[in-house]
């Protein structure tokens, strides 16, 4: 985290969420309180974290733009084709799909790839597909985010991914849904896997994740930058949910999102934190 001289005995962070041009934080504002955690997913343990569907305002489906955030940090490469989740909302055996990130190795080469999934406007159920390849080595942190907004005519220009804040533009469409709207799944969120009615997990993480966000928005790039090296307060504009990860498994939001461990073993709590 940077500060900017703000005078004698002042000192002001980077913040930038609802406004990206309001007035920055106070070194003593709330969202700057210490990282102390981050959830380790165990090599090979069929373990996640559920967070229930809700209906209504208190629920995880955005409408028509969206905002996923993470930081990860992987033990070991997934196996060619592969993919780890990070963060999805979809039942992989039924048609209640909303949306999916997750970390795959492409042929030896790793990529972030990110699915978003509902109906065109006679109704017929869709999904878009969108990747972009990333450089990313095992054993260090990386905040990853995708955005998604329905405006644009082209899917491919729906789609924006950012590493570190950077927005990454080598992004690709694997397959394209002209989408009216994002699918509002009863589904739930699910954090280090997929998981199916039939009971199995899939795509289990391997590796580390930390500070989950879920936002009703697609967000800038200077909103994104000025907010991945810090703690939010929880009620900011169009967040959804927020699991900062900090030895709870509570939604900072007051919209009541709490994660539950699933599995055993269960993933452990550490200390290693990206900031």
């Amino acid at each position: 985290m940077s500060f900017d001289d703000g005078g004698a005995g002042s000192a002001d962070a980077r913040v930038n969420d609802a406004d990206p041009n309001a007035p920055d934080a106070n070194v003593s504002d709330a969202r700057i309180s210490g990282n102390t955690h981050s959830m380790d997913f165990l090599p090979g343990a069929d373990h996640y974290l559920n967070v229930p569907d809700q209906a209504g305002t208190l629920g995880l489906d955005p409408v028509d733009t969206m905002t996923v955030e993470a930081w990860i940090n992987i033990h070991l490469l997934p196996a060619t084709q592969q993919r780890y989740a990070v963060v999805v909302k979809a039942d992989i055996n039924t048609d209640e799909k909303s949306y999916g990130f997750e970390f795959k190795n492409n042929g030896g080469t790793p990529l972030m790839e990110a699915r978003v999934e509902g109906t065109d406007s006679t109704g017929n159920a869709l999904d878009s597909v969108g990747w972009v390849w990333a450089d990313f080595e095992v054993g260090t942190w990386y905040h990853v985010a995708f955005t998604y907004d329905i405006a644009p005519a082209a899917v491919i220009d729906r789609f924006k991914f950012y590493v570190n804040g950077v927005e990454n533009t080598n992004a690709s469409l694997l397959q394209g849904g002209g989408i009216t709207s994002i699918r509002d799944s009863i589904a739930p969120v699910t954090i280090g896997s997929r998981i199916s009615t039939k009971g199995n997990m899939q795509n289990q993480f391997d590796g580390k994740i930390d500070e989950v966000r879920i936002w009703a928005r697609a967000r800038t790039q200077p909103a994104i930058a000025g907010s991945f090296e810090m703690q939010l307060e929880g009620g900011e504009e169009d967040l959804l949910g927020y699991w900062p990860l900090n030895n709870s498994l509570t939604d900072a939001t007051t919209r009541g999102n709490n994660a539950t461990i699933v599995g055993d073993p269960a993933p452990e709590f550490v200390t290693d934190t990206p900031f």
